[in-house]
């Protein structure tokens, strides 16, 4: 009579595996969380580019900048929805300055405004409605 040999793994080798691939894992997800926040500051920077041209089609259109962004949606000129920020909860905040002939959009990043790749926030009129500091991103015209 022959004897089977029993092949397979054992229990501790099955659990130091599922551990190695556990730990690789988190190692993964924590080393991209940067990645996902800058992502979303790329998105909002985006975003505001967008509701930009949608503002200079409005100004266009009607001869001043509108008193606020949903007016956007309603005035008949193609846009149809606004977008939103990335972060439930959070929105961009608009403002007018020069009697309706300017205009200040800003957007909360994850990252600090002042960092290398969003250097170029700027606001060229004085109005109190957005907070253009820290973390704040903000575009005027």
């Amino acid at each position: 009579m022959k004897i089977k040999s029993k092949s397979g793994f054992t229990l501790i080798e099955v659990l130091i595996v599922v551990s190695i691939i556990g730990l690789l894992s988190s190692v993964v997800l924590v080393g991209l969380r940067g990645f996902r926040s800058q992502g979303r500051d790329v998105r909002r920077i985006a975003d505001l580019k967008s509701i930009q041209n949608g503002l200079e089609l409005y100004y266009t259109t009607k001869g001043n900048y509108p008193a606020d962004l949903n007016t956007l949606t309603t005035a008949g000129i193609g846009i149809t929805k606004l977008p939103a920020d990335p972060v439930a909860g959070q929105s961009y905040e608009y403002g007018l300055c020069d009697s309706g002939h300017g205009y200040v959009i800003g957007a909360t990043l994850d990252a600090n405004a002042g960092d290398a790749i969003f250097n170029d926030s700027a606001v060229t009129c004085n109005q109190t409605a957005v907070p253009c500091t820290g973390k704040q991103y903000c575009v005027s015209f």
